[in-house]
């Protein structure tokens, strides 16, 4: 381990003790000394057969050229509207200062119109873009209805995924956001599409990025500010399913030429239901549960910014963000418990109740340097979070005949069990543009502790046995180094990224302590060829790592009924996954991608049945390995400039093997996903539109179960008024009601099947009002915490 670290910290450091070389600053002015920003720079030796370099001014007429002591060389310097000019300069021993005058041309060019539009889905070396800003969705909607857009994504009751993967991480600006379910929802939701450039879907990220997570990350790319003043955004809007919704969003902002202000406030009020059903058999049981569940959710989030430009090539800023959430859940359910041949023996009937308050707090600080105007640059940041969990739990439980009649009335069982999280993290990251390769270094820390206690109540049976308080903490120290580099048709990156964890959990009821210490490379590779103006390959290769969440890692059992509970595991160890990519893209029109992922040591959470006594647990255990192969296809285009389609198929093959927990050694199987988004413009105006987009997805595998297929149809009709600073959309998801889940599986011997159901219907009526000058929303700037999505949000 040492080794591995004293050979990075050399490979660091080698490029930045470089120092044989001279800067040549220069600046380009015309003849009236008035400056002349964006001219071309190309850097020749001295006989002009070699080119050894460019670069292009800055608005206010600067450039650097990087040269070598004593080596004469030529520079030519172009701008339209002015004479080329040639500079020949001689043997220079030490950095040196040009002033560069250029002619204009005294003829007058002829007016000339250049229309240049971006393809709306792109495919780089590393990533799907698509540009939200040539879509015709770009003005009228938010950020979740931009994000639901991209290809290969899909939004559903389990969040925000990519085909056949699980739940992605979201980036704003390439820097991930820390906030999950419902908070995570209202603040895409608080994004007007209008301000966003596009959105990338990084199914395989580099080296720069945390090697959390296996499904990939959408980046969501956020405009510059292109004018100062006061600007932003009232949001408000009913949701309607089992109950009415509401939820009011304000956005207020202030530019001036240094100074940059942001400020959040949003609110949500939610009810919900939601419906299970739970069937365990063996050869001597059937339990047959039934469970509803009443939510009562409201928040209040709160954040606060402010960015300050140093100069043109420098700015910091400080964040401060307050989240305080509150859900109160009425639970209902009757259990059936029959023998051969399916005959009710007894039956046990639930009633409970749950108020779980949550706030969360953070503080960021970040800084940005350009450190010259050939892309050297350097970031810097840090920060601190901090969240607090109270759930208060009661429950009682009956126990009948099949006729009515009484067997037991239990004991009431209450207990709290409260969670609190601090992580503190800093990080620093290097752009450092050289002739053989663009380089980025960078290195992070993170330092998590997590405490957790459950305390049962006095005379509810569990109190002794059950009772717990479990610490955590978990430390990580990473480094990383990437490297990209593009000549003629041919693109390359290669990455390496090392991340160093200790962990260690100790809980009440045991007297020793779990540490799990542990050092790991996350290799990347990409490559991209194009082969003509409308055929491109590419190739990727990536190393993840999915780590357990915090109340994973938690022995305690928290009980749900008198005979069921879940469990966390204390030597739940985190899996990896192995993930390669070969795709091919016509004129970003037509994207087929073919991909292979190999994960190892795969977790998560199974049900169990102890037939003799009638108890069901849930444990977190590491029991699979995985493979899946798949193929993706997507086609972009607009057959009539008032539609726009968007249609996708995932054709994906998966093999689970398990490693011995389980009896049942594999389960494999092939499934597919289709969709079609469509977006129609219904006036010449482009202030109407609708949007019809039905997706299907076959039966699939999820963990050790089989899900039946399912699919929805979703329509919106949007409209926009007062210069579009006034939206309305409204619109129907699951219109059929057709994306209930059915799955089944055999868990050791014990079969397992059933159904839920999470109120996915909905009709939501949206109002969104600009205020201000729309265009200065300053983009938002979060900081690198993933590590807080696996805190309880």
């Amino acid at each position: 381990m040492t080794k591995i670290l004293i050979i990075l910290l050399l490979f660091f450091c080698i490029p930045l003790l470089s120092k044989s070389q001279i800067n040549i600053y220069g600046q380009i002015v015309d003849n009236t000394n008035i400056n002349v920003p964006n001219a071309g720079i190309i850097k020749y030796a001295i006989d002009g057969k070699v080119l050894l370099g460019s670069a292009i001014s800055d608005e206010l007429g600067k450039f650097i050229i990087i040269g070598k002591p004593n080596t004469p060389i030529m520079l030519i310097i172009n701008s339209i509207g002015f004479h080329s000019d040639t500079l020949k300069l001689g043997a220079l021993k030490k950095d040196t200062t040009l002033t560069i005058v250029l002619q204009d041309i005294s003829k007058q060019l002829e007016e000339v119109n250049i229309v240049s539009r971006k393809p709306i889905i792109e495919r780089k070396i590393d990533r799907v873009v698509f540009n939200i800003e040539n879509s015709l969705v770009s003005d009228i909607g938010d950020a979740m209805d931009a994000i639901s857009k991209a290809p290969g994504v899909r939004i559903n009751d389990e969040g925000i995924q990519l085909i056949g993967k699980n739940a992605v991480s979201i980036m704003v600006n390439n820097r991930p956001i820390q906030l999950s379910g419902q908070n995570l929802v209202n603040y895409l939701r608080s994004i007007s599409s209008s301000t966003l450039k596009s959105i990338e879907v990084i199914t395989n990220p580099s080296a720069r990025y945390e090697a959390e997570g296996n499904s990939g990350t959408i980046n969501l790319i956020v405009k510059k500010d292109i004018s100062l003043g006061l600007n932003g955004m009232i949001n408000t809007g009913i949701i309607s399913a089992s109950y009415l919704n509401t939820g009011l969003t304000g956005i207020l902002n202030y530019n001036t030429k240094k100074l940059h202000l942001s400020s959040t406030l949003s609110t949500n009020f939610s009810k919900s239901r939601s419906f299970a059903s739970n069937n365990l058999e063996n050869a001597s049981l059937l339990w047959d549960q039934y469970d509803e569940n009443l939510s009562k959710r409201k928040g209040l989030r709160g954040e606060l910014r402010i960015d300050y430009d140093i100069n043109k090539n420098s700015s910091l800023g400080i964040r401060f963000s307050e989240n305080h959430n509150e859900n109160k859940i009425n639970s209902s359910s009757t259990a059936n418990f029959l023998t051969p041949p399916n005959k009710i023996d007894s039956v046990m009937k639930n009633a409970g109740f749950s108020s779980i308050p949550l706030s969360s707090r953070s503080v960021d600080l970040y800084m940005e340097s350009k450190l010259d105007t050939l892309g050297k640059k350097l970031e810097l940041s840090a920060s601190y979070f901090k969240n607090s969990l109270d759930n208060a739990t009661s429950f009682i439980n009956q126990s009948t005949r099949p006729t009515g009649s009484l067997i037991r009335n239990y004991l009431p069982v209450g207990f709290e069990n409260n969670e609190g999280t601090t992580i503190f993290s800093a990080k620093a990251d290097l752009t450092i543009p050289y002739k053989f390769a663009n380089l980025q270094l960078g290195t992070k820390v993170v330092s998590i502790k997590s405490i957790n206690s459950l305390l049962y109540s006095e005379g509810a049976g569990f109190y002794l046995a059950s009772s717990n308080i479990f610490n955590y903490t978990e430390n990580t120290q990473s480094l990383y180094v990437n490297a990209d580099k593009t000549f003629s048709n041919w693109s390359f990156q290669f990455g390496l990224r090392l991340e160093n964890t200790q962990t260690s959990g100790h809980s009440s009821t045991k007297d020793q302590v779990d540490e799990y210490n542990y050092a790991a490379l996350f290799p990347t590779v990409f490559f991209k060829h194009t082969l003509s103006e409308s055929h491109s390959l590419t190739f990727s290769y990536g190393r993840r790592i999915n780590r357990p969440d915090y109340g994973a890692l938690n022995p305690a059992k928290i009980y749900a009924m008198v005979n069921v509970y879940d469990q966390g595991n204390p030597s739940l160890k985190p899996s990896f996954s192995n993930n390669l990519e070969l795709g091919y893209n016509f004129k970003d029109i037509f994207t087929t991608n073919v991909y292979a992922s190999f994960l190892r040591n795969g977790f998560s959470l199974l049900t169990f049945l102890d037939g003799n006594s009638n108890v069901q647990y849930n444990q977190y255990l590491n029991y699979s390995s995985t493979t899946q192969l798949g193929l993706n296809e997507t086609i972009s285009f607009s057959p009539r400039k008032w539609w726009e389609s968007t249609n996708h198929l995932s054709i994906y093959h998966y093999n689970s093997n398990s490693n011995g927990i389980l009896l049942e050694s594999e389960l494999k199987g092939l499934s597919s996903y289709l969709s079609t988004d469509n977006t129609f413009i219904l006036n010449k105006k482009k202030t109407l539109m609708s949007n019809l987009m039905f997706w299907y997805q076959f039966a699939d595998q999820s963990n050790w179960y089989k899900n039946d297929d399912y699919y929805a149809l979703d329509i919106n009709l949007r409209a926009a008024f007062l210069k579009r600073n006034l939206t309305f959309t409204a619109g129907v998801v699951d219109l059929f009601k057709t994306s209930q889940r059915y799955y089944n599986g055999t868990v050791n011997g014990i079969k397992q099947f059933g159904s839920r159901y999470n109120d996915n219907r909905k009709f939501r009526l949206i109002v969104m009002y600009k205020i201000g000058n729309s265009k200065s929303n300053r983009s938002a700037r979060d900081i690198d915490d993933l590590e807080r999505s696996r805190a309880k949000q």
